[in-house]
């Protein structure tokens, strides 16, 4: 039949094989998650660089008013 040898590195055909299945399962996901359509991606990373630059200023806003209320 079928024999398999007893000295065979398993574990890195295990580590191979875990591997293979988690990049095409992030795969899978990132394809039922992120947008088809360019327009999209693109409104989307619009976004989140809106987001960011806001959240920069608030920052920027706040330490303003740290170094006025110190002096």
């Amino acid at each position: 039949m079928f024999f398999l040898p007893d000295s065979a590195p398993w574990w890195a055909v295990l580590g191979i094989a875990f591997l293979f299945i988690v990049v095409t399962g992030v795969g899978v996901v990132l394809r039922a998650v992120w947008p088809q359509r360019s327009s999209d991606r693109k409104e989307l990373l619009m976004q989140r660089q809106r987001a960011r630059e806001q959240e920069r200023k608030r920052r920027e806003r706040r330490q303003w008013r740290e170094v006025e209320n110190r002096e």
